[in-house]
């Protein structure tokens, strides 16, 4: 079943589903309630029992599709229903996606930065760290 269903529909179902664990339950309860008396065969007796084990069963469904329906409801409220392709969004998603990934990459470099700088300090050569530009290898300008 699709995430982006329209409430109705999933109202509509919680509705069927509850409808149909309560008539379950109702028919659970009639047909065990039912007399038995002295001169019931063993013929009825095992309809007695397979009719109650295939209400049991109905009505273990039924709740079983009861929680699997929460739990999709539970979804859509946490996550929002998933677009299709071409509905829009995808535009605004990679811009968030390129923000997010600019401040890691500018938390790493931070990160990094300040490393090197410890590690100049500590050593004992006096050593100098200086940034800037990147110069072309030696063997890209010699042309070989």
């Amino acid at each position: 079943m699709a995430r982006a269903q329209e409430p109705e529909a999933l109202l509509d179902m919680e509705e069927k589903l509850i409808a149909d664990t309560l008539a379950g339950f109702r028919g659970l309860v009639l047909h065990s309630a039912e007399k038995v008396d002295n001169v019931a065969s063993t013929g009825e007796a095992g309809y007695n029992a397979m009719a109650v084990e295939i209400m049991m069963h109905g009505l273990v469904k039924s709740v079983e599709d009861l929680l699997a329906l929460t739990r999709r409801l539970r979804e859509l409220w946490a996550v929002g229903p998933l677009k299709k392709p071409g509905e829009g969004g995808e535009a605004e998603a990679l811009n968030e996606m390129r923000q997010n990934a600019a401040s890691v990459f500018q938390i790493l470099d931070q990160m990094r930065e300040e490393k090197r700088q410890r590690m100049v300090r500590q050593s004992e050569g006096g050593l100098a760290y200086v940034t800037g530009a990147v110069e072309a290898l030696p063997s890209q300008t010699t042309g070989s």
